[in-house]
This record gives structure tokens, C-alpha cells and sequence, in this order.
């Protein structure tokens, strides 16, 4: 069939250029947000751990840090466990001089402890994990943990009132009755509590 002076079957590539514009402008928009969420899910790292308890039942540590922020959250979920025994998480950045530790510790069966420690001296921290795992004993005596990962915190008292420094380890407790008592260090990046809190 015949095309009339003004009919064209194939548009001028000009015109095609600006059609494909729309097209590209939104792949491109499509590839910013996804680089960008691979990023930010980069800087953060789960880590979980399960751990046998009383009665043949299992208990579970996990540990989300972001080593971007400096922040981490700590959950401990219980099984059954025998009486005075406790299941802590512990976790600790690298750090170019000292810097607290963070710990929570479940004395209560069958229930789940969360606490998210956001670090407000960030100086001495590099970004690395020195040290995190999930550790089960007796409550406050040293020396009885069965841990996994890299427990060199060891399963020290709170406080431990036999040490120096007895205060560099901000802590979250639940008790075996279900109360909920912590400390946190006003003065993480020292080795010894300084004014302002007390153990």
C-alpha cells in the first residue's frame, strides 16, 4: 500500500531517542536504589547462635550490628533452663584503645530479651567485631559458661566487685523472675567507672 507524502511507517531517530529517554532515565533510577540497598544491607551483619539448655530444649543468641552507625541489638530467646542458669549474649567492636562490651543476659524461661545499645563515643571504634557469642551457666559465677564463638568475656559477676575496673561491661539483666535491671557505662571508652554512675 502506498504511503502519502505525510505518513511516515519508521519515526525519525530523533523522535525515537526522546521515547527511549523515559525508559533509560527509570533503569537508571531502578539501578541507583538498588546499588544503594545492597550498600546499606552491607553495613549491617546478623549473627545467631543456638545453644543447648535444660530439659533437652534450646536457647538462641543473635546479634545485629551495623558497623556503619556503631550500633547493636542484642536478643536472647530462652528455652527451659534449669534453676540459676541464664543465657547471655555478648558482643564488643574493635577499638583503638578500650571500649565496654555489651551483654544481655535471659534468667527467665521461655521468654525473649532485646536491647539495642547505640554507641555515643564513636573515636575509638573501627567498624570490626573483636568478640560476640551466646554463653550458657549459672548466674553470676565465673568460670561455668558453655559458650560458643568467641566468649573471652568469660561469665564475669554483675558487678564484679573482685576487679579494679568492675564497671566496663554495659549490661541488660532479666532475672529469673522476670524484673529487668541494666547498666550502662556513662564512660564506655575508659577502663574504670568515672562520676556520673555506679555499679
Amino acid at each position: 500500500m502506498p504511503v502519502g507524502p505525510h505518513l511516515s511507517i519508521t519515526p525519525p531517530r530523533a523522535t525515537r531517542r526522546w521515547a527511549l529517554r523515559p525508559a533509560v532515565a527509570l533503569f537508571l533510577a531502578l539501578l541507583a536504589a538498588l546499588t544503594a540497598t545492597m550498600t546499606a544491607q552491607a553495613a549491617t551483619t546478623t549473627w545467631r547462635q543456638s545453644i543447648a539448655a535444660a530439659k533437652g530444649t534450646t536457647s538462641t543468641g543473635t546479634i545485629t550490628w551495623d558497623n556503619t552507625a556503631f550500633s547493636e541489638k542484642l536478643t536472647v530467646k530462652t528455652g527451659t533452663l534449669a534453676t540459676g542458669k541464664c543465657v547471655t549474649v555478648y558482643f564488643d567492636w574493635v577499638s583503638h584503645t578500650h571500649n565496654d562490651a555489651r551483654a544481655v543476659r535471659n534468667c527467665q524461661s521461655n521468654s525473649t530479651l532485646t536491647y539495642t545499645f547505640t554507641e555515643t563515643d564513636t573515636s575509638q571504634l573501627t567498624g570490626k567485631v573483636s568478640k560476640n557469642g551466646v554463653c550458657y551457666g549459672i548466674k553470676d559465677q565465673r568460670g561455668t559458661c558453655i559458650g560458643t564463638q568467641t566468649i573471652t568475656n568469660d561469665w564475669t559477676p554483675w558487678p564484679d566487685t573482685t576487679r579494679t575496673a568492675p564497671c566496663d561491661l554495659s549490661w541488660v539483666l532479666r532475672n529469673a523472675n522476670g524484673t529487668i535491671t541494666k547498666f550502662l557505662d556513662p564512660h564506655p571508652t575508659s577502663a574504670a567507672l568515672r562520676s556520673g554512675g555506679t555499679c
